[in-house]
């Protein structure tokens, strides 16, 4: 990940909600990240000391870009970690694409935009964070594997591209991270998306066979991890194997969906009975018989507060 540094600025003053857990997340040993900014770190940033196999004084955890001064090559680039440094070169056309396409979608220069989108696409990081309008709104299409994104979406394709690596993250409100097991994060995404499912199954526990039962949870399962490949396969390039992949992905699902609402539908009506008809009082008052539990009770419909729940 790059991370734009107004952006983490804005992140690192954060308690609680879904910025502090992409704060959390992005300093997190599963995930790899580097600030930029436009200026360069600043003087008291924490830096390397020289050793055998380190020149020193590059900053940690930063990618900086220096004039080249040279005809070929614009910038350099230096991207340092507690243990590793890496020098990549940004080519003068490297700098002037981007330049070139955002002074025509938007009319006006804006080098500092160009400087960042190159320096992303050259150092191969997946997201880069941002803020900047500029970024963000550009069509450019030569980016690389590069996702251009504002902090809370970046969060979702964090979590989507860990999910994809066999890491299912839970986070709390206060920014706690946790994992799960994949049956277990996906019963809980199923289970907050669709606040009915734990009650129908409470429902129709003494109704319906427990083989039935794991079909329902099985399905709701199915479909959100279908939700997850959607997701990770549109992130990607366009080519006809990832269309494919997403057609065939999108008929299953949908298949799966519809064969899941038909049995709910079918063992909700079986297990839980008619509600009762409204009765009227002596005085024409409209006075309203004992109700029994039905998966349409707005009670049934509020989630349940979950001490972690899955990062999606």
């Amino acid at each position: 990940m790059l991370v734009d540094v107004d952006v983490w600025e804005q992140l690192s003053k954060q308690r609680v909600g879904s910025e502090a857990t992409l704060y959390r997340l992005l300093q997190d040993e599963r995930v790899e990240m580097s600030l930029y900014s436009d200026d360069g770190p600043p003087p008291d940033v924490e830096r390397l000391e020289a050793n055998g196999y380190l020149r020193g004084d590059e900053a940690i955890g930063w990618t900086v870009l220096a004039p080249a001064y040279d005809e070929m090559v614009a910038y350099s680039v230096t991207t340092a970690t507690r243990t590793t440094v890496v020098h990549r070169a940004l080519i003068v056309d490297q700098v002037l694409m981007p330049g070139w396409v955002l002074t025509e979608e938007t009319g006006a220069a804006d080098d500092a935009a160009a400087r960042l989108i190159a320096t992303a696409h050259e150092i191969g990081v997946d997201i880069l964070i941002t803020e900047r309008k500029a970024v963000l709104d550009t069509e450019l299409e030569d980016r690389g594997n590069c996702r251009f994104a504002p902090p809370l979406v970046a969060l979702s394709l964090i979590a989507l591209y860990l999910r994809s690596a066999g890491e299912y993250i839970l986070a709390a409100s206060s920014g706690f991270i946790g994992t799960a097991h994949r049956r277990g994060f996906y019963d809980r995404a199923a289970s907050r998306a669709i606040p009915s499912l734990d009650t129908f199954i409470g429902l129709a526990g003494e109704s319906v066979s427990a083989a039935r039962l794991l079909t329902i949870t099985r399905r709701a399962r199915a479909l959100f991890e279908a939700r997850d490949r959607l997701a990770l396969l549109l992130s990607e390039p366009s080519t006809d194997d990832v269309a494919d992949a997403v057609e065939a992905t999108f008929t299953h699902a949908l298949v799966d969906m519809v064969a899941s609402m038909t049995c709910w539908h079918a063992w909700s009506t079986r297990c839980c009975p008619p509600q009762s008809p409204l009765r009227f009082g002596p005085s024409g008052s409209r006075r309203s018989g004992k109700r029994p539990p039905s998966l349409r009770s707005p009670s049934f419909m509020t989630p349940g507060v979950m001490t972690a729940s899955p990062c999606c």
